[in-house]
């Protein structure tokens, strides 16, 4: 898909806002006012990257950068796609995991959910969140990356709400892994890696 084709895509699934300042600003497809939260595509002239840049009640957070144009916009459209699209939530599942009594139990919903990927009880594997647990009986929930660094989610929770959190973030890493695929970017690795970043980590 060719940049003309991805603003078109960008142009019918979200809101295009008119702001001179940026080659293209988006929000929520069904605003019908001016935005506290939108994002923007603009370009550096002094290093001559495409910026991505949320914006919130006015300030602006600069996300991602690229040298590619089409890259920039590509990451617009997923950080769009996380951030100003309704997600159907499932209470079903969020009353089972408040309700569970044990580990077996978390474990049997979230292999249910997802198999035996995207997640795992304690044991450190990469690419996917981490149920970790402290001392007490406290939990914390981790992205283990491929270089064995951690991103924290949230840190000494109790048992059922640790898992809470971790069942959303698994949501969330499963719908990426969808976009990614619909998109046809698997092939290009690291650009894949810095959309998951954006995707799940920037709000």
């Amino acid at each position: 898909m060719n940049n003309n084709s991805f603003k078109k895509l960008i142009t019918k699934e979200f809101h295009i806002m008119k702001d001179e300042k940026s080659l293209i600003s988006i929000a929520p497809l069904s605003i019908d006012h001016y935005p506290e939260n939108f994002a923007k595509v603009s370009l550096d002239k002094q290093s001559g990257n495409f910026d991505l840049i949320s914006v919130y009640r006015k300030k602006e957070f600069k996300e991602s950068s690229f040298s590619d144009e089409h890259k920039a916009m590509i990451a617009l459209y997923v950080y769009g796609k996380r951030n100003f699209e309704f997600k159907e939530h499932d209470s079903n599942t969020d009353n089972k995991i408040e309700r569970a009594n044990s580990i077996d139990e978390l474990r049997t919903i979230f292999e249910t959910s997802f198999g035996d990927e995207l997640f795992s009880f304690f044991d450190m594997k990469v690419n996917r969140f981490i149920l970790e647990k402290q001392e007490n009986d406290r939990y914390n929930v981790l992205f283990f990356e491929e270089d064995y660094s951690k991103i924290y989610i949230t840190k000494s929770r109790k048992l059922n709400i640790a898992a809470g959190v971790l069942y959303n973030y698994c949501v969330s890493l499963k719908r990426f892994y969808n976009l990614i695929e619909e998109m046809n970017l698997k092939e290009d690795v690291d650009f894949v890696k810095e959309l998951e970043k954006i995707y799940l980590f920037k709000e």
